[in-house]
């Protein structure tokens, strides 16, 4: 039951929040042995002993994909703006955007302009 709850959704995780299901892991294995007697005190178990409890082993595995596609980085919008006014064929947009009296004749083209 821990597995499944632990695991859901695994798929989509990243590197870092699969380090925090081993962070998860330690947890309850700290929770399972209790804690350790030192000096007649009480205190939580060190990673290290809980690596030498466990002989190394993990009880969640899980692999890294290493065939995962790469693939082409998405759009952003100021790509998407330089692609419409590519169509629309305006050149040194950058300086007209700059100026308002320049820029309003371009927006109003924009919403007129089939396919934008």
């Amino acid at each position: 039951l821990i597995r499944s709850v632990a695991t859901y959704g695994a798929e989509t995780w990243t590197v870092t929040e699969k380090n925090a299901l081993r962070m998860f892991e330690r947890k309850i294995i700290r929770k399972i042995y209790g804690p350790a007697m030192e000096n007649n005190m009480w205190r939580i178990r060190y990673n290290e002993e809980i690596n030498a409890l466990l002989k190394g082993e993990y009880i969640i595995r899980y692999q890294v994909s290493e065939n995962k596609k790469k693939r082409r980085p998405r759009m952003r919008w100021l790509d998407d703006v330089e692609n419409d006014l590519k169509k629309m064929k305006v050149k040194g947009w950058v300086l007209k955007m700059r100026k308002r009296e320049q820029w309003r004749p371009v927006v109003e083209e924009a919403k007129a302009h089939p396919g934008l």
